[in-house]
C-alpha cells in the first residue's frame, strides 16, 4: 500500500507521516473512525498539534484522497501495461474495481463527498486516476462519464452489500461494460441506431 507520503503529494515530512498513520486508521477501521482526536491517539500526541500541519480534517481527508487517486491510477497503468493485448476499457474498470474491494474504506472516502478540486493535488491526482480512460474515449467525454458512473454504482452495490439475492455482481459489470463499449464503438462508427429507443 502507497502511504500518503507519495512525492506527489505536497505534504512536508511530518504531514506525509500524519496522513499516512490516518489513512491506516481509515483502513483499519472505516470512515467513521477518522477524527482527528482518533488519529492523534495513533500518533500518541494531542489532537491541538495536527493543526500545525493540517487546517482540519478536510485537509487530511484531501491528504488520503489525492494519494489514494494517484494509487489507483497507478493500478490501473500497471494493469494495461501487463497485458498490452488486452481490451483497454473493460482491462481499466476490472483495474478500478479490483482496486475499490482492496480499499473499500479509501474508496468511500475518494467517493463520498464533494472533491475539492481547487486544491492542486486532488485536481491533479484526479486528471491521473482517469487519464487512460480519457486517452481512450477521446473526445466522447459524455460516454466517458457514463463508464465511469456505471463502473461506480456497481462498485457501490457491491461494496454496501446492496444486490439483491440471486444477482452476479460480476456477471452485471461484464454485460454493462460490454454494451457501453459496443455503443462507443457505434458512435465512433457514425451509428446509434441500434440504441436508440424503439417506436414501437
Amino acid at each position: 500500500m502507497t502511504s500518503a507520503s507519495d512525492p506527489r503529494v505536497s505534504l512536508t515530512p511530518r504531514a506525509a507521516e500524519i496522513a499516512g498513520e490516518a489513512r491506516r486508521l481509515l483502513e483499519e477501521e472505516g470512515l467513521d473512525a477518522l477524527s482527528m482526536r482518533n488519529i492523534a491517539s495513533r500518533l500518541g500526541i494531542r489532537a491541538a498539534s495536527l493543526y500545525e500541519h493540517f487546517t482540519d480534517k478536510r485537509a487530511v481527508e484531501n491528504a488520503i484522497i489525492a494519494s489514494g487517486l494517484y494509487e489507483q491510477g497507478d493500478y490501473i497503468v500497471e494493469r494495461l501495461d501487463g497485458d498490452p493485448a488486452a481490451p483497454v476499457i473493460p482491462t481499466i474498470f476490472s483495474a478500478f474495481r479490483e482496486f475499490a474491494r482492496q480499499h473499500p474504506q479509501l474508496y468511500k472516502l475518494i467517493m463520498s463527498r464533494d472533491l475539492d478540486r481547487d486544491a492542486p493535488d486532488v485536481q491533479a491526482s484526479e486528471q491521473w486516476a482517469g487519464h487512460r480512460l480519457r486517452e481512450e474515449v477521446g473526445e466522447y467525454r459524455e460516454l466517458s462519464l457514463s463508464f465511469w458512473a456505471f463502473a461506480h454504482g456497481v462498485v457501490d452495490l457491491e461494496l454496501n452489500e446492496r444486490f439483491p439475492p440471486g444477482f452476479d455482481p460480476e456477471a452485471i459489470y461484464r454485460t454493462g461494460m460490454k454494451g457501453l463499449v459496443a455503443h462507443l464503438e457505434a458512435v465512433r462508427a457514425g451509428s446509434t441506431a441500434a440504441f436508440e429507443p424503439s417506436e414501437d
